[in-house]
């Protein structure tokens, strides 16, 4: 049957998202399921063999992640059906329904009325060779670490260019990984770009990245790259080739991609040229 997810699943979550080889630890897991209407497939004898979740938004998307199956039960319909009811839920409360699909999740997806157009390459990094050229503070802003006081002004700006209030996310965020967390003030204090990042159970995942330039962006994520230790990946637009190119100058590499897809033609009003790194396919 077809439940819905409680914070005691989150063990067996993680245990589902390990053996997919994802990147969630608990703390996402504990984060997703407080901040998600999840739904659990549980066989006969109680066990939970997959998930899906729905981030709800005041703005009223509904943000679909964590389709997952175990192993032994893939191609059996289970991610259909919970899609399914997840999806008729997002209907029935009148919401719009978007996630990122991956190569092999698209042909599903575009099955449901999903379709899109935007890109994403994720690129990662066992170990950085050097600085990112480039890495300069831009003319007229003032670099410092982003702070929890500084959250709020941070999801403002982080709404303004994504179309999402994401405001819980950046407060764990910065709480879990202080290290990548910086900002780029103007000379009245202003945020004019930011970029925050998690731990992961494989990786570090830097995102969201917001800037006003090329320049700016660098600058940011050259900071984080110094200060976080580890494997590192980061999800950055694939139509911005430059910025490919120049992440690739420092040891990160395409690992694999995927399409930010809208139910029935839904789209975010998202400002690409200024988001320099989005947040990972589960957290939009």
């Amino acid at each position: 049957m077809i439940r819905a997810l409680q914070p005691t699943d989150l063990n067996r979550c993680l245990e589902l998202s390990t053996e997919a080889h994802w990147n969630q630890n608990e703390a996402d897991w504990r984060f997703l399921l407080a901040n998600c209407r999840g739904y659990g497939f549980e066989d006969t004898d109680g066990v939970l063999l997959g998930t899906t979740m729905a981030w709800e938004w005041a703005e009223g998307y509904s943000w679909v992640n964590m389709v997952l199956v175990t192993e032994a039960s893939r191609g059996q319909g289970l991610a259909r059906q919970m899609m399914e009811r997840c999806l008729d839920d997002i209907t029935t409360a009148d919401r719009r329904a978007l996630l990122d699909a991956t190569d092999m999740g698209q042909k599903v997806y575009s099955k449901l009325r999903f379709s899109g157009e935007d890109r994403i390459v994720r690129l990662f990094s066992e170990q950085r060779s050097g600085e990112i050229v480039g890495s300069e503070t831009p003319a007229g802003l003032i670099f410092s670490a982003l702070i929890a006081d500084d959250v709020a002004e941070a999801a403002r700006l982080d709404a303004q260019v994504l179309g999402l209030d994401r405001q819980a996310m950046l407060a764990d965020w910065q709480t879990r990984l202080p290290l990548a967390a910086w900002k780029l003030t103007d000379e009245s204090g202003v945020i004019r770009g930011f970029v925050a990042g998690r731990d992961g159970r494989v990786a570090s995942q830097i995102g969201p990245l917001v800037a006003d330039s090329p320049e700016a962006a660098t600058c940011l994520v050259a900071q984080a790259l110094k200060h976080v230790a580890g494997p590192i990946m980061i999800d950055v637009p694939e139509a911005e080739t430059d910025w490919v190119a120049a992440l690739g100058s420092v040891g990160f590499q395409p690992q694999r991609g995927f399409l930010r897809m809208g139910r029935d033609e839904v789209a975010l009003p998202t400002e690409w040229s200024r988001l320099f790194a989005i947040s990972g396919p589960d957290f939009a």
